[in-house]
């Protein structure tokens, strides 16, 4: 009989610091690896776009606090992500901001799909997002036809 054990957010912080991982309900996942190729251009340059006009909006209106990946999320102890853009309204900041990350429930999440990890994107973090309360979760699917 295998018994799976489930990782935590000690498991988590263990990792090296710097990779790329996220934990969800309890299981590790490696979101870059030396075997899976750099984002793509077309992702980077969405991400830096949507910082450069989202980051103006916010900025001029002093309307909180926009980060970008890597920026680790904890969630609960089974739940840590690195969303591609995460805001949090000025009057939640002082309340989820820590040193190290971010605890609890940014108000807007956007993800970025990309071929490694449009499941999780699209399946776990939603229901994820769902069960934990992000008010808004933007998915960006680059690839258009």
């Amino acid at each position: 009989m295998i018994i799976k054990t489930k990782a935590t957010v000690e498991d988590y912080r263990k990792l090296p610091e710097g990779a790329k991982y996220e934990l969800i309900d309890g299981e590790i996942i490696e979101r870059e690896n030396p075997n899976m190729p750099s984002p793509r251009i077309l992702h980077q340059e969405l991400s830096a776009d949507l910082m450069r006009i989202l980051g103006n909006l916010v900025h001029e209106k002093q309307r909180g606090n926009l980060l970008h990946a890597p920026t680790d999320v904890y969630l609960d102890a089974e739940n840590v992500v690195q969303p591609d853009i995460l805001f949090i309204e000025t009057s939640r900041v002082a309340q989820l901001r820590k040193e190290d990350g971010i605890y609890g429930a940014p108000d807007l999440i956007i993800e970025i799909l990309s071929p490694s990890t449009g499941y999780y994107d699209l399946k776990k973090k939603f229901h994820l997002y769902e069960r934990h309360g992000i008010k808004e979760y933007f998915v960006i699917d680059p690839v258009c036809d």
